[in-house]
């Protein structure tokens, strides 16, 4: 395979067959045992691909896919490589291949746990993009890595993208027994201290992300509910933005939906009951005739309504009928307003389309008239 594809290493045309020599190496290395793979390609050949990696002058992305190949070629190669790339950040298209080398030391950081001492300088880098890519890869660093970078990335930032995208990154290192009680406290600090809209619906996001992914272990979600529902409550009431306090409103209805269990059992409920339900159309579900059954049904209605068509609640003897969104059809008095108050007006303005050619249009035509008057308009 490599002598079939060198030559198209040096391709004088166009640069994507090049590329797409890289990635066809890429892939075939892939299939061997990582113990062979660097033996099955001749040194000529990968020190050609590593002078790639490195030779900015190339096109951007095919030094991205000889990172790529250097991935699967050699690891020490690979390190040297993403060390280079990133300690030197340069101006223009550069900041493409920094973030591409961002993300393959985040693939390599669980099998080379050492490379953790590059993210010291990818947080120091000039663009906010790769910072960005950063805080991706956070949850797959260290528990020291993530307690050194996460203050900074949350605290010294001053991108609101950056922020928000380490904000999303707790909601994958809650999981970790030993960042638990960490993350609780840099979200706090977040819910509390931060002005930046977006960030703060990223964090409310967090919120409720963060408690799924810790359903499965009780203790835990109770820490986490009991030390983050108070500081949503609060935004929900303090909450300088209106629009920030809505945000809150509905990530405590999200919470309650999943962690009150007669909530969660009543949402699951409507949720397999109407998911099916066609805009327009009803439903008849029995009534509930428990205390305080109606409010349970009313937020948990509210709740899938977030993210779907409203409901409409009509309740017949022993029975609701529940509508998704708006029912249209014939109304009565509609029909005599418009009839008793006409107006040209209320016609759309754009051009109408001429009438069909039909027989009587032919015959019109034959005798001289013109095809379309003003009345079959």
């Amino acid at each position: 395979l490599e002598s079939l594809l060198r030559p198209l290493f040096g391709f004088a045309g166009n640069t994507r067959i090049r590329i797409e020599s890289f990635r066809c190496l890429s892939i075939s290395l892939q299939a061997l045992p990582a113990n062979r793979r660097e033996a099955s390609l001749s040194d000529m050949s990968l020190q050609y691909v590593y002078r790639t990696a490195l030779e900015r002058s190339q096109d951007t992305w095919l030094q991205c896919e000889a990172l790529s190949l250097l991935r699967a070629l050699s690891p020490v190669s690979l390190d040297r490589a993403l060390l280079q790339r990133l300690a030197h950040p340069q101006i223009g298209d550069d900041l493409f291949v920094r973030r591409h080398a961002v993300r393959l030391l985040g693939m390599e950081l669980e099998s080379h746990p050492t490379l953790g001492a590059l993210l010291e300088q990818v947080v120091e880098d000039p663009s906010p993009a790769v910072r960005q890519t950063l805080a991706d890869i956070l949850p797959r660093a260290s528990d020291e890595t993530v307690e050194r970078l996460l203050p900074l990335l949350l605290r010294a930032e001053n991108e609101p993208a950056v922020r928000a995208a380490a904000v999303w990154s707790i909601s994958g290192l809650c999981c970790r027994p030993g960042l638990l009680q960490g993350a609780v406290h840099r979200l706090l600090e977040v819910l509390d201290q931060e002005s930046d809209s977006f960030v703060l619906r990223v964090a409310l996001e967090t919120v409720v992300a963060g408690y799924c992914a810790l359903e499965s272990s009780p203790e835990a979600a109770k820490i986490w509910l009991d030390g983050l529902l108070p500081q949503v409550a609060a935004l929900h009431a303090d909450a300088d933005q209106l629009v920030v306090r809505r945000w809150a409103a509905q990530a405590r209805e999200r919470l309650w939906g999943r962690a009150v269990p007669e909530a969660r059992r009543v949402s699951e409920e409507f949720a397999s009951r109407l998911g099916d339900l066609s805009p327009s159309r009803a439903r008849s579900i029995a009534r509930r005739t428990g205390e305080g059954e109606d409010d349970t049904v009313g937020r948990a209605l509210a709740l899938l309504a977030q993210t779907d068509f409203g409901f409409d609640v009509e309740h017949r003897r022993r029975r609701m009928r529940i509508t998704r969104g708006h029912r249209l059809g014939f109304r009565l008095w509609r029909f005599l307003y418009e009839f008793r108050n006409p107006g040209t007006d209320k016609q759309r303005n754009w051009p109408r389309p001429r009438c069909p050619e039909s027989r009587f249009s032919s015959r019109m035509k034959r005798a001289g008239a013109p095809t379309c008057r003003w009345w079959m308009r």
